[in-house]
């Protein structure tokens, strides 16, 4: 009866036009919720065009198979009022309905849902509190189906509202470089505000039924296409954000949205994409045009001190019984520099527990247990520990737990639940020792690349780079705040005498001229080379070879402390080998520590190269041909070689022989 009941509210929904977002596409990942009770807090934005009242919730969680489904509930709470309760079943994967409705406690941004557990496993609740078998699993494939707003139209739509709307980017067919550092700013805005994907387009590849989109690019370089919708002209050294937006009489409900961010010049340019990525001053803007006269940005300073208070989901107020704890997740990249330790201190507060009473605090890193602390009657404790180089990751998961049985048992004592709490704005991480890599490699990276960077691209390239480069400074902004902090000046190759002292990302081909200023770049492009394994004669890849492939080297250089070097040929494939390459300098490779990433379409090689690496073989090289023979042959020389010497030896021996017998003689 349920999954009918499911079915036909799925029906409706899709007959009805909602439309739908799963919490994958918002960024959530499977939620684990533990213990006899326990609750997890999704925020989730709301567009111009939906709305809050009559929209649905479909969540799908699964459960653990031991639990009493008699006495076991989900409980869902829209906007912290009530708005489900229901038991389930743990053979299967579950779906619920949950109907949202306004109330006065919701927000017009966002939507709050609250997911508690109420768990049991036998029929005596005091008897499974620190049982393992209570869980919850919250899947990302739950999703809201959004109702339409029914007022939705010119007048409900400002700038205050509009930008998380957009799916796509347009700009000028002959892109300037401070044009391109705005669209990858904004590109990288959007993507880690949970939008789903940005597609880009120069304005004459731009689909014709595209309808609600962004526009970058000096006024000129625009008017002839948007003349008509662009009707204002902006002054030298001035910024615009305009919204142009009018109602879709095609499509019912539907309005065609363009919000413009363009300017006079390049300093213009540069506050009007302040304005797009400063927080608050968009939000605040409530009417259809932003003229910006003055840029307030200050690049972000890293420290080496990261408090708890400025990571995500850092409100852990935790009751209960047993084992309570919580999950701070972080990269090395917040620090200033690679951490080799880390001195953690913790400000912990609690119920005071009775001198009997079983409590401790303890603090794991990355699942290693760092220090564990019993708890006392004062309710408060400065709790210290420390990680060394080896327990510390790239992608680290900081789990602090509070652990407390009273002595007369579960359910029994002075109170039923233990309160405990980490003060987030008095605990922090600090980098006591740091990293030195003798030999830059990929586990480097985004870290030494986000402050003070400059992004280079041949002027030949550039058509082919766009995608590349927004996916760069997207990655390059992995901030715990999803804030554009970082903002690194994107310019041609060949001024790149004016970066000199400050680490660069090159993307060109293999013809560019600065390459062949880097004496320690691993692969020169010089001339042809061939990599070798370790098997005689393996040939693992070659320059020449007719598969295409783009080649991502990391190194340091005596003009630049830093280099990423990414390089293709200027040809059909170059776009998808230059984004993929940056793709592929994702959370996975860059555990690693090579320093050159090679990549074709459908796979890529990641090596630790030397610059005079036995392995290189270049060709033209006087000792290449020889080189190659002897990786190729060199045991079966070495064989040869140890064969003539024991010849020799059985040759010196019986001339020795026969000399002892002469003189015996």
């Amino acid at each position: 009866m349920k999954k009918l009941l499911i079915f036909f509210a799925l029906s409706i929904c899709s007959m009805a036009g909602f439309a739908q977002k799963s919490f994958e596409s918002y960024g959530f990942q499977p939620q684990i919720i533990r213990g006899t009770e326990g609750q997890y807090i999704y925020y989730i934005r709301i567009l111009p065009n939906q709305q809050m009242d009559k929209s649905t919730l479909i969540m799908d969680f699964q459960a653990s198979k031991v639990l009493n489904t008699a006495k076991s509930f989900i409980h869902v709470l829209v906007n912290d009022v009530p708005a489900l309760s229901s038991n389930f079943q743990t053979d299967s994967i579950n779906r619920i309905v949950v109907p949202i409705r306004k109330n006065n406690k919701g927000t017009s941004d966002f939507l709050k849902i609250t997911v508690k557990s109420q768990l049991i496993i036998g029929n005596d609740e005091c008897q499974d509190d620190n049982n393992a078998g209570l869980w919850l699993n919250i899947l990302p494939s739950s999703t809201v189906y959004w109702a339409k707003n029914k007022q939705y139209g010119p007048s409900t739509v400002n700038l205050s509202n509009t930008l998380f709307s957009k799916k796509a980017i347009v700009y000028p067919n002959n892109i300037s470089a401070s044009e391109l550092q705005t669209v990858a700013l904004t590109y990288a805005k959007l993507l880690r505000s949970t939008t789903e994907r940005i597609d880009l387009y120069p304005i004459s590849q731009m689909p014709q039924g595209l309808d609600n989109f962004i526009v970058i690019g000096l006024a000129h370089k625009l008017k002839s296409k948007f003349g008509s919708k662009l009707n204002i002209t902006p002054k030298k050294g001035q910024g615009i954000l305009y919204l142009s937006k009018e109602t879709d009489t095609t499509k019912a409900g539907s309005l065609r949205q363009i919000l413009f961010v363009t300017a006079a010049d390049v300093a213009g340019m540069s506050k009007a994409t302040d304005a797009l990525l400063t927080p608050g001053i968009l939000g605040s803007s409530f009417q259809d045009v932003l003229k910006v006269d003055k840029a307030g940005y200050k690049e972000l300073e890293k420290k080496n001190r990261l408090n708890l208070s400025d990571l995500e989901d850092n409100n852990n107020l935790m009751t209960g019984m047993g084992s309570l704890s919580h999950d701070y997740r972080f990269k090395t990249s917040v620090f200033n520099t690679l951490p080799a330790a880390l001195n953690c201190q913790f400000e912990i507060r609690f119920s005071g527990i009775g001198r009997s009473d079983r409590g401790y605090f303890n603090v794991y890193l990355n699942d290693i247990l760092l220090t564990s602390r019993q708890l006392n009657e004062s309710g408060t404790l400065q709790v210290s520990a420390t990680a060394n180089r080896y327990q510390i990751k790239k992608f680290n998961v900081l789990r602090t737990e509070f652990v407390f049985y009273p002595v007369n048992g579960v359910c029994l004592g002075n109170f039923r639940h233990f309160i405990g709490q980490v003060d987030a704005s008095k605990s922090y991480l600090e980098v006591s020792d740091n990293l030195e890599e003798k030999q830059l490699s990929f586990y480097s990276y985004p870290d030494v690349f986000q402050q003070g960077t400059a992004i280079l691209v041949e002027k030949s390239m550039l058509s082919h780079a766009v995608k590349a480069i927004c996916e760069l400074v997207y990655q390059l902004n992995d901030h715990p705040s999803n804030e554009i902090v970082y903002r690194p000046v994107v310019d041609f190759s060949n001024n790149a005498a004016k970066y000199k002292g400050r680490n660069i990302v090159l993307i060109s081909d293999r013809q560019d001229q600065l390459l062949h200023n880097f004496e320690e770049m691993p692969l020169q492009y010089k001339t042809d080379f061939t990599i070798y394994g370790e098997q005689p004669g393996n040939v693992i890849y070659k320059l020449s070879s007719p598969e295409a492939s783009a080649i991502s080297q990391i190194f340091k250089d005596q003009n630049y402390p830093a280099v990423l070097s990414v390089t293709a040929l200027p040809d059909d494939a170059a776009a998808g080998l230059l984004e993929n390459s940056i793709l592929d300098l994702n959370e996975q490779l860059n555990l690693l520590s090579g320093n050159t990433l090679i990549n074709s379409k459908n796979s890529h090689l990641v090596f630790n190269l030397e610059k005079n690496s036995n392995n290189i073989v270049y060709q033209g090289d006087g000792n290449g041909r020889w080189q190659a023979f002897w990786l190729k042959y060199k045991l079966i020389l070495l064989a040869g070689v140890l064969f003539l010497i024991f010849l020799a030896y059985l040759y010196v021996r019986s001339k020795v022989n026969k000399s002892q017998k002469i003189v015996t003689q």
